[in-house]
């Protein structure tokens, strides 16, 4: 979609880097970009991830669609199976015996990352289990000058909601249409 085009990537709950980036590639090809993750187990794996990528700013914290900064709850497993600020989430595992363990981290939102590292993200990528929609809609996509999105969403069975069919909701007025659908992720791009 972008060719030999080098922009910026903004990628919201970036676990290691590796495992399921989709971010990655970018820096490979030579973009700036920032990188997000509130798990302590997953921003040392994404840190060394990205250590050969001066370009990518990694930020240890949780991104979240209200305006108000303060220190929230959330639950790791220290692997691929949850990490969550999500408690309906959370609970809905618990019978799963996830053995996640709760802490404490720092939030911010979009108008942080603004404020101290700019606003024009031509990709974005969304990955955080239970807040990807109210994240969303949060993001002046136009302002970002966003041209692709790939975000996360739950089957219908995991809370009974139809997650693509609000997503594409939320983006299509901005000119973005779906051109890849997996089991748990929507590529978006506006043309």
């Amino acid at each position: 979609f972008f060719g030999d085009f080098k922009g910026r990537f903004l990628d919201i709950g970036a676990a290691d880097g590796k495992v399921g980036s989709n971010s990655l590639a970018f820096a490979e090809r030579g973009w700036s970009g920032v990188v997000v993750e509130a798990s302590p187990h997953y921003v040392r794996k994404l840190i060394e991830t990205y250590r050969k990528y001066p370009k990518v700013t990694v930020i240890h914290g949780a991104m979240v669609p209200d305006g108000t900064s303060r220190l929230a709850s959330m639950w790791d497993t220290q692997d691929y199976t949850l990490t969550t600020l999500s408690k309906r989430l959370q609970d809905r595992g618990a019978g799963r015996e996830l053995e996640a363990y709760e802490l404490k981290v720092p939030t911010f939102t979009f108008d942080d990352i603004e404020d101290s590292l700019g606003k024009v993200f031509e990709y974005v990528s969304i990955d955080v289990e239970d807040l990807t929609i109210p994240i969303l809609r949060g993001l002046p996509l136009v302002q970002m000058k966003t041209d692709a999105l790939c975000v996360e969403y739950f089957a219908k069975e995991v809370f009974g909601e139809d997650e693509p069919t609000e997503i594409r909701s939320i983006v299509s007025p901005y000119g973005f249409s779906e051109i890849k659908r997996t089991s748990e992720n929507l590529v978006m791009v506006r043309k």
